[in-house]
């Protein structure tokens, strides 16, 4: 072979090594950018970016205690009772001792009422305390008794009505029974305290059956007018 044959060759041999090589740096330094270059993604954020704002927007107010219709009348008892004893220049005190006041019931009270009574407030106690302790007016207490039957035994529902208790004293009077009817308790006190011989004030207590189809109740009345 001719060395012009054989210089040829070597330069067309050469020459491929080199173009080889070239693609291979080139390849080398255009792929990295495309591995490292920035990606437009239109997927949202991650889950962990609104969890807090899921969790305050899914958060439940603590629901704020509604006073009930026992609290309210009590509340009533216990500003007649602390006006009572502002009057007779004593002070007014919540704390009366439940040894001593489930005695007191025993004493005064079957254990239907018993039952109804057990658990009040210490103005609630106070106030059926002092309504047990008052002197009898006989006369008026006579009439009113009378008259409060009457109102219970003559109204359109007394077939629904079972008293068990009309007992009046001074200027105030204490009734228990049975009401067969839901609903009927509040009706009643409201028709009652419409005659004008059974106005002042007064709170009540119920308790309903296992069935709920009856409801035990307690009426206190005070302050009563007299003719």
């Amino acid at each position: 072979m001719s060395a012009s044959v054989r210089y040829s060759l070597i330069l067309l041999a050469g020459l491929a090594i080199g173009y080889c090589l070239g693609r291979a740096v080139t390849t080398e330094r255009i792929a990295p950018p495309t591995e490292t270059s920035p990606s437009i993604s239109t997927s949202p954020p991650a889950a962990t970016t609104h969890t807090p704002v899921a969790l305050e927007i899914g958060k439940k107010p603590k629901a704020e205690a509604l006073p009930t219709s026992e609290t309210a009348v009590n509340t009533t008892g216990k500003d007649l009772l602390a006006e009572v004893a502002q009057q007779d220049g004593r002070e007014y005190t919540e704390q009366v001792d439940d040894a001593q006041w489930r005695q007191f019931l025993q004493q005064h009270y079957p254990e239907s009422t018993y039952q109804i009574l057990q658990w009040q407030p210490a103005a609630t106690k106070q106030l059926i305390r002092a309504f047990q302790q008052s002197e009898i007016d006989h006369h008026w207490a006579t009439l009113t008794e009378h008259r409060l039957r009457d109102f219970y035994l003559t109204n359109e529902n007394q077939h629904l009505i079972q008293l068990d208790k009309v007992h009046c004293r001074q200027n105030g009077c204490e009734i228990t029974g049975l009401y067969l009817k839901d609903g009927l308790e509040m009706q009643l006190n409201i028709e009652l305290r419409k005659q004008a011989w059974a106005r002042g004030r007064s709170f009540s207590f119920s308790t309903k059956s296992e069935d709920g189809n009856s409801n035990k109740f307690y009426l206190l009345m005070q302050e009563m007018p007299k003719e």
